[in-house]
C-alpha cells in the first residue's frame, strides 16, 4: 500500500510540473513552431502521465482492466517520439528545408497503426500476449516490438542530432542541448532497462522519471534561453553579413555577435553574451546618447515592421563612422529578434568629404567674375560630357550599320529591327542629358543668368506639409540656415549633388507619406533624376552643420537616416 501512495505521489509530481511548463507555454504570446513541438511533446508526457494515474485510482473501484487504461497512456507513448524528434529538428536544423508538417504525418503512420492494434489486442494479441504492470513479467507480441523499435530509433535519431548540433555549437548552444538530451536520455534508460529484464521495474517508473525531463526542460528554458530563439539567426548571418554583427532579444538582451563586433568595440564575449545591450558599459560608453534612442527605437519598429532601418552615425570615442543596419529575424509569421550589422564607413565617409569639398571648389569656379576664370575652372567639366557624347556616338553609328546589314536579311524579324530602335534611343537619352549638363555650364559661362537668392520652388504635401527645395547653391544656403527651424526636417540625395530640401514640421508629428514625398523631392531635384529608384539621406535640420569659411550650400553632418525614394514627384503639388 505504502508503495503504491509513493507511486501515485511520484505520477502526481511529474504530471503537475509537467502541466505548470505547458501552461506557461501556452501563455507566450510568439508561438514559433519550436515552442508548437516542444508544447506537443509536453503534452504527449502528460497523456503518459495522467493515463497512469488514473489507472492507480479507478482500475480496482471501477474493476477495469489495467491493459484499458494502457489503451489511453499509448496515445502518448506512440506520438511522442515523433513529436521530440520534430522538435529536435526545430532546433537543430531550423534552416534544411525539410517540411516538418509532412514529415510528422509521415511519422505517424506507424504509431497509429501500433495503436489500432493495441485497441484490437483482445482479438490476435498480437501486442500483448500477457500484460503485467512489471515490464519484465509481460510477454510480449511482435507489435510490441515493432512500437518499441520504431520509438527507440526516433528518440535515438534525435539525441544524435542533439548531440552533433551541442558539439559543433558549443560555444552558443551547448547547455540547451545538453539538458534536453539528458532529459529525454534518463526515462528512455529507465524504460529499457526494464524491457530488457535487467531490473524488475513497473510501467509506472519512466512516467516518474519525466520530474527529471521536466527539470532538465526547465533549466534549458528559463537559465540558458532554449526557446528564445533558434539557430535561424545564426544561418541568416552566415549567408548575409561580411562586417560586424550582433542579435538581440525583444529584451535587448544579446544573444549571438561575431568576433568582428567584438575587435570594432573592444569587448570580450563573457562580457556581453546574455546581457542587455545598453547596460554594457564599455559598449554605452562609446555610442552616442542620440544614437542609443535612434537604435531603441528602430529596435521596437522591427517587431511590427520588414523593412530594414538604416542608421549613418559617427561614434566619436572611435573616431569611426558606421552604417548600421537593423532588420527583424522572423519564422514563419513569429518575430524572433532583431540582427544589428555594423559597417565601418569611415574611409568612405573621408573619401565623399573630399569629393564634396572638389565639387564645391568646382562649382564656386563657375562663378568667377571674367569669362577666362570660369573657362579654366569648368574645362575639365566639359572633357567628361563631351567623351561620353563621343562614345554614345560610336555606340549609335554601330547600331546604324547594324540596322544597314540587316536590310534584305529574311532572318532579322520585327523584334530585332524593335531592339535596334530601342537600343538607339537608350544611347540618345544619354546624349541628351549629357547635352543638358554643358548646356547648363555653357549658359553660365556666357551670364545669360545669374545665380540669385530668389525664392525656393514650394509644395504641399499630400498630409498639408509645406516643403522647400533650393534651386541653386544661395538658395540651397538660405534654405537651411536662414529658413529652417531646428525640428524641421532636412533631404538630401546621398552621395551626388542635388538641391537641399526642407520639411517644415511646425512642431507636428510628420507622417510616413510626408517623408516619402520630401525623399522623392530630393531625389528628382539631383543628378540621379533619371534613375527610377534612388538613396536619400535625411536629418533634422539641427544636425545640419556649416563649416566655418565655407562656400554657400556647403553643409557637413555625421547623424542621418537614409531611405530609397522613387524620382516620381507627378502628384506632388506644387505652389
Amino acid at each position: 500500500m505504502l508503495a503504491s501512495v509513493q507511486i501515485l505521489s511520484g505520477l502526481v509530481i511529474s504530471a503537475l510540473l509537467i502541466l505548470a511548463l505547458l501552461i506557461f507555454m501556452k501563455k507566450q504570446t510568439r508561438q514559433t513552431n519550436l515552442k508548437k513541438s516542444f508544447v506537443f511533446t509536453l503534452f504527449c508526457l502528460l497523456i503518459c502521465t495522467s493515463g497512469l494515474i488514473s489507472q492507480i485510482l479507478l482500475s480496482k473501484p471501477l474493476n477495469i482492466s489495467p491493459i484499458y487504461f494502457d489503451y489511453f497512456v499509448y496515445i502518448g507513448t506512440c506520438f511522442l517520439p515523433v513529436a521530440f524528434l520534430i522538435m529536435s529538428l526545430k532546433f537543430t536544423k531550423p534552416a534544411s528545408g525539410v517540411n516538418t508538417k509532412k514529415l510528422a504525418l509521415s511519422l505517424s503512420i506507424i504509431p497509429i497503426l501500433c495503436l489500432i492494434g493495441l485497441w484490437t489486442n483482445d482479438f490476435h494479441h498480437l501486442f500483448y500476449i500477457k500484460y503485467s504492470i512489471f515490464l519484465s513479467e509481460g510477454v510480449y507480441g511482435p507489435l510490441f516490438y515493432i512500437t518499441s523499435l520504431y520509438t527507440y530509433s526516433l528518440f535515438g535519431i534525435a539525441l544524435i542530432y542533439l548531440a552533433i548540433y551541442s558539439i559543433k555549437n558549443i560555444k552558443y548552444y551547448f547547455w540547451q542541448s545538453l539538458f534536453i538530451f539528458i532529459g529525454a536520455l534518463v526515462p528512455i534508460i529507465v524504460n529499457l532497462l526494464g524491457v530488457v529484464g535487467i531490473f524488475n521495474l513497473s510501467i509506472y517508473i519512466t512516467p516518474m522519471c519525466f520530474s527529471i525531463t521536466i527539470l532538465c526542460f526547465a533549466l534549458s528554458i528559463f537559465k540558458f534561453g532554449f526557446l528564445k530563439i533558434t539557430p535561424i539567426a545564426l544561418k541568416k548571418i552566415v549567408n548575409r553579413i561580411s562586417d560586424s554583427y550582433i542579435v538581440i532579444n525583444s529584451d535587448l538582451n544579446i544573444i549571438d555577435f561575431n568576433e568582428p563586433f567584438l575587435k570594432t568595440f573592444k569587448l570580450s564575449a563573457d562580457e556581453i553574451m546574455g546581457k542587455s545591450l545598453f547596460e554594457i558599459k564599455r559598449f554605452s560608453k562609446n555610442v552616442p546618447t542620440g544614437v542609443k534612442k535612434k537604435v531603441e527605437h528602430a529596435i521596437q519598429k522591427t517587431k511590427s515592421d520588414d523593412s530594414t532601418i538604416i542608421i549613418d552615425e559617427f561614434f566619436e570615442s572611435l573616431d569611426k563612422y558606421f552604417h548600421i543596419e537593423i532588420n527583424r529575424i522572423t519564422e514563419g509569421n513569429n518575430f524572433l529578434g532583431t540582427l544589428l550589422l555594423f559597417k565601418d564607413v569611415t574611409q568612405h565617409k573621408h573619401d565623399l568629404q573630399t569629393i564634396k569639398n572638389n565639387q564645391e571648389i568646382l562649382i564656386e569656379r563657375e562663378r568667377l567674375a571674367t569669362l577666362g576664370q570660369m573657362i579654366g575652372g569648368i574645362a575639365h567639366n566639359l572633357k567628361t560630357p563631351i567623351m561620353s557624347i563621343s562614345g554614345a556616338a560610336e555606340g549609335i553609328l554601330d547600331l546604324v550599320n547594324e540596322y544597314r546589314e540587316s536590310i534584305g536579311d529574311p532572318e532579322v524579324t520585327i523584334e530585332d529591327h524593335k531592339d535596334i530602335a530601342n537600343d538607339m534611343e537608350e544611347w540618345i537619352k544619354k546624349i541628351q542629358t549629357h547635352l543638358a549638363y554643358m548646356s547648363d555650364v555653357i549658359t553660365t559661362v556666357k551670364g545669360k543668368h545669374k545665380i540669385t537668392a530668389n525664392k525656393p520652388m514650394h509644395f504641399v504635401s499630400s498630409d498639408g506639409f509645406d516643403i522647400y527645395v533650393g534651386k541653386n547653391n544661395i538658395q540651397n544656403d538660405e534654405l537651411t540656415f536662414k529658413t529652417g527651424n531646428g525640428n524641421d526636417w532636412w533631404f538630401h540625395a546621398k552621395q551626388m549633388p542635388g538641391s537641399h530640401v526642407l520639411l517644415k514640421t511646425d512642431g507636428k508629428e510628420v507622417p510616413d507619406r510626408t517623408f516619402e514625398e520630401a525623399a522623392s523631392l530630393a531625389a528628382y531635384y539631383s543628378k540621379g533624376r533619371e534613375q527610377e529608384k534612388v538613396e536619400v539621406d535625411y536629418v533634422l535640420k539641427k544636425e545640419v552643420k556649416k563649416p566655418a569659411g565655407a562656400k554657400p550650400g556647403f553643409v557637413v553632418y555625421y547623424t542621418n537616416y537614409s531611405m530609397v525614394a522613387d524620382t516620381d514627384i507627378s502628384k506632388i503639388k506644387q505652389l
